[in-house]
């Protein structure tokens, strides 16, 4: 059985909160994707000069809500050093929060030969302590070509035992192996920004031979959703579930992480 943990009280029973998780988790056509989204559309997203998406775009996106889209994390694409909230430097420290992830993904690997995928990688602070411990087949995706740039020069560690590429994760994910990776972890906020036209968790489980293990805000952000029906309806089961994560750090740090999560799935 899986172990779950509660302290306070969260927004699960609200009844918007309940609506927009239904919404993101039910009512989409996943079908729409390949017919929707071009290699162009990636291409476009990537590409650092690119203009954001038109105002008329972005009011018809609005409107039908279903309809896929790519451009969510657009403000990440473009961070750098110095820019509010996009900051590659805020994320290089393994702070108590990030800490229990590390510890969740290095207790669920069976061997020095497992691969591991950081979605949403960043600069590479969990590819490094991760490395630090002797493992060497470190893959990660981000979307922001800054913060991989700074990754030789804050974690050189990295530079022989970690593939990194700069993606949006939709692409990524549908460009890899089945059961590719035996471990695959994300800390937030990193898959709550995905758009759920794409079927994420699908692909997420895909690629992923046995663990996933997620730090992330599941009743906020872009895009709540159902997590664990998610995962379940994937074959997967949670085995670790802690909310807030922040209950098992001491209460100084406890205000940095009291709307996430730990969510550890197994494959069945």
């Amino acid at each position: 059985m899986p172990r779950h943990h509660f302290k306070i009280v969260t927004p699960w029973t609200n009844s918007k909160i309940f609506w927009i998780k239904f919404r993101n988790t039910f009512l989409n056509v996943h079908a729409l994707w390949p017919l929707v989204i071009r290699e162009k559309d990636y291409n476009d997203f990537v590409n650092p000069n690119n203009k954001k998406e038109s105002d008329l775009k972005k009011l018809f996106l609005k409107i039908v809500r279903f309809w896929p889209r790519v451009y969510e994390p657009i403000n990440w694409a473009t961070g750098d050093v110095g820019v509010k909230g996009c900051d590659p430097s805020d994320f290089k420290a393994i702070d108590p929060h990030s800490q229990i992830l590390v510890d969740q993904v290095l207790a669920r690997a069976q061997s020095k030969d497992d691969k591991f995928l950081d979605i949403g990688c960043n600069c590479g602070r969990f590819m490094d302590a991760i490395a630090n411990k002797g493992y060497k087949n470190l893959y990660g995706v981000d979307i922001s070509q800054k913060a991989l740039d700074y990754m030789p020069e804050w974690f050189p560690a990295l530079k022989d035992v970690a593939k990194v590429e700069c993606d949006v994760f939709q692409r990524y994910l549908s460009n890899r192996k089945t059961r590719e990776f035996d471990i695959t972890y994300s800390h937030g906020a990193t898959l709550e920004l995905v758009h759920p036209s794409f079927p994420l968790i699908r692909e997420v489980c895909r690629v992923t031979k046995n663990y996933v293990v997620l730090v992330i805000n599941e009743n906020q952000n872009r895009y709540p959703r159902f997590w664990e029906y998610e995962f379940m309806r994937q074959g997967f089961v949670p085995v670790e579930i802690l909310r807030p994560v922040s209950q098992s750090v001491d209460q100084e740090n406890y205000e940095a992480g009291h709307n996430l999560s730990l969510m550890v799935f197994k494959r069945r």
